[in-house]
């Protein structure tokens, strides 16, 4: 297969004969990048893109933390005073523990676990 490359080495198109002079002949496979970009297999071996790709994982798993903590903490934190005043002093503690182990869930990368009052 001939391929066409732009100066990142990025897959611009493909054919089965060299239609253009800057066409490459490989016989190289090509797989879906982790961001969705056509690679060569080969190319992702390497440590700069598997460095990149780990960057993008981890950065996703924070994204989804955050969006945990929206959805599983925000929503009780953010009750009402009549909710508040229904606790007893050791849940509202239990509580308060609970909210800052969520706001530090970016940074333990470990979501906490519910009190079994809430």
């Amino acid at each position: 297969m001939y391929f066409r490359l732009d100066k990142d080495n990025n897959i611009l198109d493909c054919g089965d004969f060299k239609y253009s002079e800057d066409c490459l002949f490989t016989k190289d496979k090509i797989e879906r990048a982790y961001d969705g970009a056509l690679m060569f297999a080969s190319d992702m071996l390497s440590e700069e893109y598997l460095r990149k790709k780990q960057q993008k994982e981890e950065n996703d798993f924070i994204e989804k933390l955050r969006y945990d903590r929206e959805i599983e903490c925000f929503a009780i934190i953010n009750r009402g005073q009549l909710w508040y005043e229904t606790l007893t002093l050791e849940q509202k503690e239990e509580l308060k523990l609970w909210y800052k182990s969520w706001l530090d869930v970016t940074k333990t990368l470990k979501k906490p676990t519910k009190p079994n009052f809430v």
